[in-house]
């Protein structure tokens, strides 16, 4: 399935449109207004640092404004990808060490699922899913990343909501992430339902995001890919 999202007159008059096609980009002539989104502090980053965000798998968005089109595709990362991955990270970030994690993921095999946003043939954004030890399939939701000129677009919205349609389409049980409650509870993840869980991260800013049944446990250790003890935040 191709998505095409058209944005008009600001996020809150956007316009969504989906189409089945056997494209994985849809090509549209549209216009309106810009769409912007400003996300949270990373799924293991510390709660005051604030990160910009914004995400589905094969999917072609159009945001037009004065004639001006842009076309963002979100696909799985390629071998190719990577370079450009590492530098997407670093800039976003500022840093990098959110890119060596990236990097240490892949090469500890704890990597499952590894997007990106292209537009115009440029990797914009990337979003990475990591194994983690649960009392259920789950997987971490970080890093989310996107370049700082193309930030408050909806990029990292796009991106998380394009994990989250992976592994729900995998078979995975839940998501945890560690950012701003309120900009992840409109992807549905709550803070409350992750109370139960002991790991390094829990408090006020950890949450869970079920993914099709009530999760099969409401307690229990969770623990992070080695990779993130790295960042002095645990593992």
């Amino acid at each position: 399935m191709a998505v095409l999202l058209v944005r008009c007159g600001g996020m809150q008059n956007a316009h969504n449109l989906q189409f089945e096609t056997k494209s994985a980009v849809v090509k549209s002539q549209v216009t309106g207004g810009k769409a912007s989104g400003r996300g949270p502090p990373e799924a293991y980053s510390r709660s005051d640092k604030a990160r910009r965000l914004d995400a589905e798998s094969s999917f072609a968005v159009h945001d037009a404004q004065c004639f001006n089109q842009w076309m963002l595709d979100v696909r799985d990362e390629k071998p190719e990808d990577r370079e450009s991955v590492y530098q997407v990270v670093s800039s976003a970030f500022g840093g990098a060490a959110e890119a060596a994690l990236v990097d240490q993921l892949r090469g500890d095999g704890d990597a499952v699922f590894s997007l990106v946003a292209e537009e115009d043939g440029l990797i914009v954004g990337h979003v990475l899913l990591s194994r983690m030890a649960a009392p259920f399939p789950a997987l971490a939701l970080a890093p989310v990343s996107v370049i700082p000129s193309r930030q408050r677009r909806g990029i990292g919205s796009m991106l998380v909501e394009g994990a989250v349609s992976r592994a729900r389409r995998e078979g995975w049980a839940a998501l945890f992430v560690l950012g701003d409650p309120h900009y992840y509870a409109r992807f549905g993840f709550s803070v409350e339902a992750a109370a139960g869980f002991a790991s390094p991260y829990a408090g006020q800013h950890f949450m869970v995001l079920p993914l099709g049944s009530p999760l099969a446990a409401t307690t229990g250790e969770l623990r992070h890919a080695l990779a993130f003890g790295a960042l002095g935040s645990g593992g």
